[in-house]
């Protein structure tokens, strides 16, 4: 699965369009680093941590729609950096195709603690030259017509690459991603679900648990994802039945039912209208495999 595609990091996507989901991850590896092409066709919103000790470099390969990073509004022009471990929400465009370089922060001659959880920058001549030499090492590796010699080298090309990054977000000016009380409050509220998943909850119930009005909920997930908490709710229970169906035991009433729903013909119609397929289709692939 996508979620996966990405070692060391915890990532749990939500596919915000209706659709068959298609993406697309190609890695080069190198010693304490990773550059990676995301592509992924639908909109989703992205719950991601990276591996702690690291540096994150993630910038934008194509001139889709604006993202948006912890319910702030980013255009395909900025170049975000993350702290490893540092929890963001991030909803991609559909069509989004992104860079994303991880690198151990010592290698950099940082300590993990001194980089920004994120911060952000507009990319610069230099910035937007260095996007796209690593996307070409990519396409060069992947169709292994890398000559022999350039792999002794290529560790501490790159590592120059991204120190000159790296210098370039610690001396740009008001580039930190500040705190929203939109994204804390939703950050609360996906707290609340983790802690009684198995029990559905309706908007009232969460802006009652979390003492705030229904109208300021629906602001928050508004703000960060797009997506109304009613609606979030509900693709909540779709996607947690789509991993037990994709991976675990069980009939389709089962899992159904473990998430909340009870009619299944129901729940059949919205799993297709969702993700393209029947729920029955996914029990068959996941047979297969």
């Amino acid at each position: 699965m996508q979620e996966a595609a990405l070692v060391g990091w915890h990532q749990r996507y939500s596919q915000l369009r209706r659709g068959s989901f298609a993406g697309e991850v190609q890695t080069l590896s190198l010693p304490g680093i990773s550059i990676t092409r995301e592509r992924v066709n639908l909109a989703v919103a992205q719950e991601i941590a990276s591996p702690l000790g690291c540096a994150v470099f993630v910038a934008s390969l194509s001139n889709s729609a604006e993202w948006r990073v912890n319910a702030a509004r980013r255009g395909t022009d900025v170049i975000s950096l993350y702290r490893g471990g540092t929890e963001v929400t991030a909803v991609a465009p559909d069509h989004s195709d992104v860079l994303i370089v991880t690198v151990e922060a010592q290698q950099l001659g940082v300590a993990a603690e001194d980089i920004p959880p994120v911060r952000y920058c507009f990319g610069s001549a230099q910035t937007e030259a260095t996007k796209q030499w690593l996307s070409s090492l990519l396409a060069i590796y992947g169709r292994n017509e890398a000559p022999p010699e350039l792999d002794a080298l290529l560790p501490g090309l790159v590592l120059d690459r991204l120190h000159a990054m790296l210098q370039h977000f610690l001396l740009s000016d008001d580039t930190a991603l500040r705190p929203r009380a939109a994204y804390a409050l939703y950050r609360q509220a996906l707290r609340l679900m983790e802690d009684q998943h198995r029990e559905p909850l309706s908007v009232a119930d969460m802006a009652q648990e979390l003492g705030v009005p229904a109208t300021s909920l629906r602001e928050a997930f508004t703000e960060t994802i797009g997506i109304t908490p009613s609606a979030w709710l509900r693709q909540h229970r779709l996607h947690g039945a789509r991993r037990d169906l994709n991976s675990a035991n069980g009939s389709v009433s089962e899992i159904a039912m473990k998430w909340g729903f009870w009619h299944l013909g129901r729940f059949s119609a919205y799993y297709a209208e969702r993700f393209g397929h029947t729920p029955s289709d996914a029990l068959r692939a996941r047979s297969r495999l």
